[in-house]
């Protein structure tokens, strides 16, 4: 009998992390997948500790020359043969029911898409950071999200997916395998694969289901990709959405989100070597979707100097612990 789940795992040069994650897949209640790793290294690190595993549904694949992140992604769900799938980066953990869980939710509601849970926030040793996982439950509002099958609007869903960023399909969730071998993922929108995801899946208006429990772990550590990365995908995707939907009464909201975003990465930028010039671009990028003394704030530091300065200053000053 065929299995019912094909577990992805894009895998680079973490195999202290991966290992962690390959337990946690190996140790799920229900058993009845099997696991795609596509090994985007250099080394042969991660190909020694799969063959030291000594499990039949572990499938390795070596992608020569190395792919991105978004199309090793892609590339597996393309090779999965079985009805669902889920997705394990090789730097994060599954919680032991996490299939079990998933699997029975999308077979009690048949025709969903996808299945997503809540999720921890660990870091590089392992360490539940429970405080810091409230409050990224809060951002993406996840807390708010009632429990069980969701029928929405496309308006509704394109807040769910892209304005708070809710469902999570690379590291918390289940989905239908035929449905995303159908999706067509732009490479200008990676590595942001998961949020493209779940707006076409919302703008197809295919039912998804929340299951309000943490069953996986997202790591957060010094290897995991920057803010920087998703910088130019980030306004693809948000100038794509909201130049797609200009009937829809969102487009304010995608514009505030979207503003949010690039303050984030102004701030960010002002401690990056020589990084002045692309915070203040940033900066004057987000002025329109920001408002009060934010929107003040960017449009000074935007268009000065010493003020961009002083916004550094107080910055650095706050993140430095007091003697």
């Amino acid at each position: 009998m065929s299995p019912q789940v094909t577990a992805i795992m894009p895998a680079y040069e973490r195999p202290k992390m991966m290992s962690e994650a390959l337990r946690s897949a190996l140790s799920q209640t229900f058993e009845d997948f099997v696991i795609l790793v596509g090994d985007n290294s250099v080394s042969d690190d991660i190909k020694e500790l799969v063959e030291s595993i000594d499990d039949p549904r572990i499938q390795y694949h070596r992608n020569e020359p190395g792919v991105g992140p978004q199309q090793n992604w892609v590339n597996l769900a393309n090779m999965a043969t079985t009805p669902y799938l889920a997705s394990l980066h090789d730097d994060d953990v599954w919680e032991p029911s996490f299939l079990e869980k998933t699997v029975a939710a999308m077979k009690a509601n048949p025709g969903t898409k996808m299945v997503f849970s809540d999720y921890s926030i660990i870091d590089s040793n392992s360490t539940h950071l429970e405080a810091f996982s409230d409050k990224v439950c809060a951002w993406h509002y996840r807390d708010k999200l009632p429990d069980g099958p969701m029928q929405m609007s496309v308006e509704d869903g394109i807040r769910l997916a892209v304005v708070w960023n809710c469902p999570q399909p690379a590291y918390a969730a289940l989905i239908d395998t035929q449905y995303v071998q159908g999706v067509q993922f732009l490479d200008e929108m990676a590595p942001l694969y998961d949020i493209w995801l779940s707006y076409q899946m919302v703008i197809d208006e295919q039912p998804m289901y929340y299951i309000n429990e943490r069953l996986t772990r997202y790591r957060v550590h010094n290897q995991s990709l920057t803010s920087s990365s998703f910088a130019a995908a980030e306004d693809k995707v948000f100038g794509h959405v909201i130049n797609s939907h200009p009937d829809l009464n969102i487009t304010q909201e995608l514009q505030d989100r979207w503003a949010d975003l690039r303050w984030g990465r102004a701030t960010k930028l002002m401690f990056e070597e020589e990084g002045r010039s692309f915070s203040q671009e940033e900066f004057a990028q987000a002025v329109s979707g920001l408002h009060g003394r934010k929107k003040l704030a960017a449009w000074l530091g935007a268009n000065s100097s010493l003020v961009w300065n002083g916004m550094r200053w107080i910055k650095q000053s706050k993140t430095i612990p007091a003697s």
